[in-house]
């Protein structure tokens, strides 16, 4: 991601509201939870994994630093852009992701998956 748009993406989501000590909780915070939450908490995968506030710093910057706050979302396949924010990062938030994590991983479980030979 280029400098450029690493500033949009931190001006859009809020961060630039947060006082720096604000700003160091969030992210440690966001450090912990992603230790204890490896995986994307929709598809199992480990790659691409991201830290998503659900309701997000520039809705509600009193709770950016609340790990109830939080989800593990893969960026792979448009995961976290599509399951976290309904397709625009900037403007939507899915309040009951949680809710939508568990019903999709409860799919996958029951799915009847076929693996290719190599």
């Amino acid at each position: 991601m280029a400098l450029d748009e690493i500033r949009f993406t931190i001006q859009n989501a809020g961060w630039s509201t947060l006082n720096p000590s604000k700003a160091y909780q969030t992210r440690k915070a966001m450090k912990a939870y992603r230790a204890a939450h490896p995986v994307c908490e929709i598809t199992g995968w480990r790659k691409g994994v991201q830290i998503h506030h659900i309701v997000p710093v520039w809705a509600n910057p009193y709770i950016s630093a609340d790990p109830n706050n939080f989800i593990a979302l893969s960026s792979k396949a448009h995961i976290h852009l599509i399951y976290g924010h309904a397709g625009n990062f900037g403007k939507r938030y899915v309040s009951n992701v949680k809710d939508i994590a568990k019903k999709m991983r409860d799919v996958l479980n029951e799915s009847d998956i076929i693996y290719r030979n190599r």
